[in-house]
C-alpha cells in the first residue's frame, strides 16, 4: 500500500517540478512561494498517509538546523554587532541599531523559503524512497519531464522565434534556452537529464538486472536515444559550464556503478550520442570552448567578478551580506570598470562566502562532505539496477557541484528542486532519527511559513512607492519614516537612498542631503546614471572633491559621457589643467579634449591631450577622433599634427590616407604625397590611394605627374568612372582634347546619361576642333533634358 501511494506522491512532486520549469523556472517571488508551499503541503501529505517513517538522520537534522541558524541570525533585529560593514551603512542612513543583519531582509527572506523549498523536496523524496518508491521508475519518470524540455530546446534551435512560455522572447535567440531564461542554467538540467538517461541505459547495455523491479530499465537502446536527445539540446544551448557538468558526471558514473560493461553496448551509446550531437551542429559550442584563451583568463567578466566579490567578503568575512542579497549587496563593492547588474558572483562557492561569509561556506561544505560520505556507503548496500540508478542520481548532483563552481544555476528554483529531489533519491546509510516524523513536519511548516512570508513582502507595495507618493503630496515627514523603515531592510539599495538624499534637499538640509548623496554613489559605484547625477548635485552644493569621485567612476567605464559631464560643470576661466583629476583614463581625457576643441579652445586641447593621451596602438581610436574633430573646426594644422602622431601609434592606409588629406588641405603637398605613396604600398590593391596621389599631383600643378598618377590609378581600376572623368578634366585643361574625349567617352559607354561626361564630352571635341560631333551629342542631350542651360549655351558657341 505504501508503495503505491508513494509513487502517487512522488507524481505529484513530479507535477509541481514540471509547474516550476514551465513558468520559466519560477524565479519569481510569488512563484517561489508557491512551489515551496506545495512541496510542504505535499510532505505533510506524506507523513498523514505512510506508514513508513522519513528520512531524517541524526546528522541530516543537525545539518539542518545549521542552516535554519544561519537564517536566524541573518533575519533577527539586534544582531548589528555581527554586522559591522551593514551597521555603519545603516548609521549613513541614521537608522542605526534598526533592522536586520542582512543588507537586504527581502532577498533573504525570498532565499529562505528557495532552500527551505530544495531542502523539503530532499527530505520528500527521500520519504517515499523509504516508502518504497522504485528508483529507477522515479529516474525515468524525472526524465520524462526532462524529455520535453530538451524537445522545446531543440524546437528553439530550429524556429529561433520561438519564445520562453509566460516570459517572452529570449534574451540570446541564437542558442536554446527551453522554458528557462538562461542558457546556461538550461544547459544544467539537461547535463542532469544526460547523467540520468546514461545511467538507465548502462543498466541494460551492461546486461545489468534487478529481477521484477526492472522492467523499466530494460529498455536500453530507448534511454540511450534520450541521452543522445538530452545532449544535443545541451549543445544547442552552447554552454561551456553545462557541457563540463555532463562531462564529470559522466565521467564519475563508471566509479559508481558496477563495473560490469559491454564495450559494443557502450560504444553503440556512445555514437548515437555524438550523431546527434552533430546533427544540430555542436561546433559553436566547441569554437566557444576553443575561444578560451589562458591569456585572457585574467581579465574575463567573471573572474574580475569573483575578484571584486572576495574583496567585498573580507569587510563582513564571518556571517557576510545576506544570503540571497548579493544583487544588491554587491554594487558598493562593484568596480566602476565592471559595469552592469550582477544577480550572481556566477560561482556558487564565491556567492555564498560572500553572502553568508565563512559560517555559510562552512555549514554548505560540511553538509555536502557529509553527504558523500553517508552516499558511498549506502552505494555498497545496493546491488544491481537499484545501485545503477542511483550511483546516475549521485554523478548527476557531482556534475551539479561542477557546474555550481562556473554558474549558479541551483538558484533557479525548478533546478534546485530537482537538485533536492536526487539527493533523496541518493542512497543515505545512516540511522533514522528517533523522532524524524516531527522533524519533517517542522520542516514542513517553517518551508510554509517562509513561503508566506514571501506572499506579505510581495503584497506588499513597497516602501519607497509609497514615500514617493508621500513626497508627491508633499508628506515629508512621512516619507522620512518610510524610507528610514525601508533603508533599515535594504540599507544597500541605492534608488532609495538616492531618494532619502532627495528628501533631505527638499527640506532644505543642505549638509544632510550632501551627505545622504555621498551615500547614495557610494553604494553603486559602477552605475553611471547615479555616478553623474550624484555628482553633477554634488557639484552644485560645493562638494567638489566627492564630486569628482563619481565623475572619476563615471567616466572610467564610460569615457562617452565625457562631454555630458563637462557640458554641466565646465567653465571656460578656468585652466585645463585644472580638470585632469576628473580624467581617470586617457580615454576621457581625449573626449574632454575634443569637447574643448568643439568650443574653440583649440590649444588647450592640444595641451590636454597631448599631456594625458599615450602614443600606444590602444588608444589609436582616441588619435582619430581628435584629429577629426580639429578638422572638423578648421584647425588642419593641429589635426595634421595629431595624425603624424596616430601614424607613430599604428600605421595602416586609412592612416596615411587622413594623414595625406590633411597636409593637402594645409598646401603640404610634398608630406602629402608621402603619404599617398606609402598608403599605395601597404595596400596595393586599392586604385584610390594612387588616385590621391593623383590629386595632390594635380593640386600640386604638376599635371605631368599628376596625368602619370591617374594612368596608374586606372591601370589599378581600369573604366573607373571617377578617375577617367578627373583625368579627363585634367587633360582637357592641358590641351590634350583628343584624350580627354576619349575619356567621357569610356565613361559614357557603361552610363549613358552621365551629364558631366556628356558636357564634358562636347567641350572637348569643341577644344579638338571637332564642331559637327560636338553638336551631335550636345542635340542628343537636349532632346532629353531641353531645359540644361548650360548645354544651350555650349550648342551656341559651337554654331
Amino acid at each position: 500500500m505504501d508503495a503505491r501511494r508513494a509513487k502517487g506522491l512522488w507524481l505529484a512532486f513530479l507535477a509541481i517540478l514540471a509547474g516550476a520549469f514551465l513558468y520559466y523556472g519560477s524565479v519569481s517571488p510569488g512563484a517561489v512561494a508557491s512551489v515551496a508551499a506545495a512541496l510542504a503541503a505535499l510532505q505533510l501529505v506524506a507523513l498523514a498517509v505512510l506508514r513508513e517513517p522519513p528520512a531524517v538522520s541524526r546528522a541530516t537534522a543537525l545539518w539542518l538546523t545549521a542552516v535554519a541558524s544561519v537564517f536566524a541570525l541573518q533575519l533577527a533585529p539586534g544582531t548589528a554587532a555581527l554586522f559591522p560593514w551593514t551597521a555603519a551603512v545603516k548609521e549613513g542612513h541614521g537608522v542605526a541599531g534598526r533592522g536586520p543583519g542582512t543588507a537586504d531582509a527581502y532577498r533573504t527572506v525570498n532565499a529562505l523559503a528557495q532552500i527551505a523549498a530544495c531542502s523539503q523536496a530532499g527530505l520528500l523524496v527521500a520519504h517515499l524512497v523509504r516508502a518504497g518508491l522504485d528508483r529507477a521508475f522515479a529516474a525515468g519518470s524525472l526524465l520524462a519531464v526532462l524529455g520535453l524540455e530538451a524537445v522545446f530546446g531543440l524546437i528553439q534551435a530550429g524556429f529561433v522565434t520561438v519564445g520562453v512560455p509566460f516570459y517572452g522572447p529570449r534574451p540570446d535567440s541564437a542558442v536554446a534556452t527551453g522554458t528557462l531564461v538562461n542558457r546556461n542554467h538550461f544547459a544544467g538540467a539537461m547535463a542532469i537529464g544526460i547523467a540520468l538517461a546514461a545511467g538507465l541505459a548502462w543498466a541494460r547495455l551492461t546486461g545489468t538486472r534487478a529481477g521484477g523491479r526492472g522492467g523499466a530499465i530494460e529498455r536500453g537502446a530507448g534511454w540511450a536515444l534520450l541521452a543522445a536527445l538530452l545532449g544535443a539540446a545541451l549543445a544547442a544551448s552552447q554552454s561551456r559550464g553545462g557541457a563540463l557538468a555532463a562531462f564529470a558526471s559522466l565521467a564519475a558514473f563508471p566509479f559508481l556503478a558496477p563495473r560490469r560493461p559491454r564495450l559494443a553496448g557502450l560504444l553503440v551509446l556512445a555514437a548515437v550520442t555524438a550523431l546527434t550531437v552533430a546533427a544540430v551542429q555542436g561546433e559553436p559550442l566547441l569554437t566557444r570552448f576553443e575561444s578560451m584563451q589562458a591569456e585572457t583568463m585574467a581579465t574575463d567578466t567573471r573572474v574580475e567578478c569573483w575578484r571584486a566579490t572576495v574583496a567585498g567578503w573580507t569587510h563582513q568575512p564571518v556571517l557576510g551580506f545576506g544570503i540571497g542579497a548579493y544583487p544588491v549587496a554587491f554594487h558598493p563593492f562593484q568596480p566602476p570598470e565592471l559595469p552592469g547588474q550582477f544577480s550572481h558572483a556566477h560561482s556558487e562557492p564565491v556567492n555564498v562566502l560572500f553572502e553568508g561569509g565563512a559560517v555559510w561556506l562552512g555549514v554548505l561544505t560540511a553538509g555536502l562532505g557529509l553527504w558523500g560520505v553517508r552516499t558511498v556507503r549506502g552505494l555498497k548496500e545496493l546491488h544491481g539496477a537499484e545501485r545503477v540508478v542511483a550511483a546516475a542520481c549521485v554523478a548527476a548532483i557531482g556534475g551539479v557541484a561542477v557546474h555550481a563552481w562556473v554558474d549558479f544555476t541551483l538558484r533557479i528554483p525548478a533546478v534546485g528542486v530537482m537538485f533536492g529531489g536526487l539527493l533523496g533519491l541518493a542512497p543515505a546509510a545512516a540511522p533514522v532519527a528517533g523522532r524524524a516524523g516531527l522533524f519533517a513536519a517542522a520542516v514542513a511548516l517553517v518551508t510554509l511559513a517562509s513561503a508566506a512570508a514571501v506572499v506579505v513582502l510581495r503584497l506588499d507595495p513597497g516602501p519607497q512607492a509609497v514615500a514617493a507618493r508621500a513626497i508627491r503630496d508633499a508628506d515629508t515627514a512621512g516619507a522620512e519614516v518610510l524610507l528610514a523603515r525601508a533603508l533599515s531592510l535594504s540599507p544597500c539599495d541605492g534608488a532609495l537612498a538616492w531618494d532619502h538624499a532627495l528628501l533631505a534637499a527638499r527640506r532644505g538640509d543642505a549638509d544632510l542631503a550632501a551627505r545622504r548623496f555621498i551615500l547614495a554613489t557610494d553604494l553603486w559605484p559602477a552605475h553611471p546614471t547615479a555616478q553623474r547625477r550624484g555628482g553633477v548635485r554634488l557639484w552644485e552644493m560645493g562638494r567638489r572633491e566627492e564630486a569628482a569621485a563619481c565623475f572619476r567612476r563615471l567616466l572610467s567605464q564610460d569615457p562617452a559621457a565625457t562631454a555630458t559631464v563637462f557640458s554641466a560643470i565646465w567653465t571656460p576661466e578656468a585652466p585645463s589643467s585644472s580638470w585632469d583629476p576628473i580624467l581617470p583614463t586617457p580615454a576621457s581625457a581625449a573626449r574632454f579634449a575634443v569637447f574643448l576643441a568643439r568650443r574653440g579652445f583649440w590649444r588647450d586641447a592640444a595641451a590636454t591631450f597631448n599631456r594625458h593621451v599615450p602614443v600606444e596602438r590602444s588608444q589609436t581610436g582616441e588619435f582619430d577622433r581628435m584629429a577629426e574633430a580639429f578638422r572638423e573646426e578648421g584647425q588642419w594644422g593641429l589635426e595634421a599634427s595629431v595624425r603624424e602622431a596616430r601614424l607613430r601609434v599604428r600605421s595602416d592606409p586609412a592612416a596615411h590616407v587622413a594623414a595625406a588629406r590633411a597636409w593637402l588641405r594645409l598646401g603640404a603637398f610634398d608630406p602629402a604625397l608621402d603619404n599617398a605613396r606609402i598608403a599605395a604600398r601597404i595596400d596595393p590593391r586599392d586604385a584610390s590611394h594612387l588616385a590621391l596621389a593623383a590629386e595632390i599631383q594635380e593640386a600640386k600643378g604638376d599635371a605631368i605627374a599628376a596625368l602619370e598618377a591617374w594612368a596608374a590609378a586606372l591601370a589599378a581600376a581600369p573604366a573607373h568612372p571617377e578617375f577617367l572623368l578627373r583625368r579627363a578634366a585634367l587633360s582637357l585643361r592641358e590641351g590634350l582634347a583628343d584624350q580627354a574625349a576619349d575619356d567621357y567617352r569610356s565613361v559614357l559607354s557603361s552610363r549613358p546619361a552621365h551629364r558631366a561626361a556628356t558636357l564634358g564630352l562636347a567641350r572637348a571635341l569643341l577644344s579638338a576642333g571637332r564642331g559637327a560631333e560636338a553638336l551631335g551629342v550636345l542635340d542628343a542631350w537636349l532632346a532629353q533634358e531641353p531645359g540644361d542651360a548650360e548645354a544651350v549655351k555650349l550648342k551656341e558657341r559651337g554654331r
